[in-house]
C-alpha cells in the first residue's frame, strides 16, 4: 500500500478469551437436535453468505438429511429461505461459543478477509473449518495449520463437505491442528 509507506505502523496482536464452557442449551430451537454447519459473521453477499446458501441449497437437494446451516451474525441482506437454513442473526458471546463447540464445522464464505477471527474461534472451541479457495487470507492459515479445508466450486464443496461429514478422525485431526496454530499464533 504505498500511501502508507511514509506513515507510522503499529502492530497490535489481539487474543481470543473463550468464556467458560456453558452448561446450558445454546436456545437456538431449530439446531438442537440437528447436525449443523456453522457461518459466523455479517450476513452479506460480500462476505459470501448467499453464495454459501447457493451452495448449501444445491447440496442438500442432491444429499437429503438433517443436517442445517446455522448463518449467525448481523444480518445487512437475509439469506433466501430455506428449511434446512437457520438465519440465526445476532447473538451474545455465550451463545456464539456454544453454537460453535455444538457445530459440526465452520464455513468461512468470504472471498475477502484480511485475517478472520472467527476460523481462531472455531479451532479454539475444537472445530475444523472449510474455507473459500479464493480468500488468501483463509487458505494461508489453512495451509499453514492443516485446521481445514478450502473449495472453489460446488464440486469441490460438495467433496470436501462429505469427506468431512462421515470422516470423524479427520474432523478432530483438523481441529487439533487449527487449535495449536491458533495458540502459537
Amino acid at each position: 500500500f504505498p500511501s502508507t509507506v511514509a506513515k507510522p505502523q503499529v502492530v497490535v496482536g489481539l487474543g481470543i478469551d473463550e468464556p467458560p464452557a456453558a452448561t446450558a442449551p445454546h436456545g437456538v430451537r431449530a439446531l438442537e437436535s440437528r447436525p449443523y454447519l456453522l457461518c459466523l459473521g455479517r450476513v452479506d453477499h460480500s462476505k459470501g453468505t448467499h453464495l454459501l446458501a447457493s451452495l448449501f441449497a444445491r447440496y442438500k437437494e442432491r444429499n437429503p438429511g438433517p443436517l442445517a446451516l446455522a448463518v449467525v451474525g448481523p444480518v445487512q441482506r437475509p439469506v433466501p429461505v430455506h428449511s434446512d437454513i437457520v438465519e440465526v442473526g445476532e447473538v451474545d458471546d455465550a451463545t456464539k461459543w456454544a453454537l460453535l463447540r455444538g457445530a459440526t464445522l465452520l464455513v468461512s464464505p468470504s472471498a475477502f478477509e484480511s485475517f478472520s477471527l472467527v476460523l481462531f474461534e472455531s479451532w479454539e472451541a475444537g472445530v475444523p473449518v472449510l474455507v473459500n479457495a479464493r480468500c488468501s487470507a483463509t487458505v494461508e492459515h489453512v495451509v499453514r495449520s492443516g485446521g481445514g479445508l478450502a473449495f472453489d466450486n460446488y464440486a469441490v464443496f460438495e467433496a470436501e463437505l462429505d469427506r468431512l461429514l462421515v470422516d470423524d478422525r479427520l474432523r478432530r485431526s483438523l481441529a487439533r491442528a487449527g487449535a495449536r496454530y491458533a495458540e502459537q499464533y
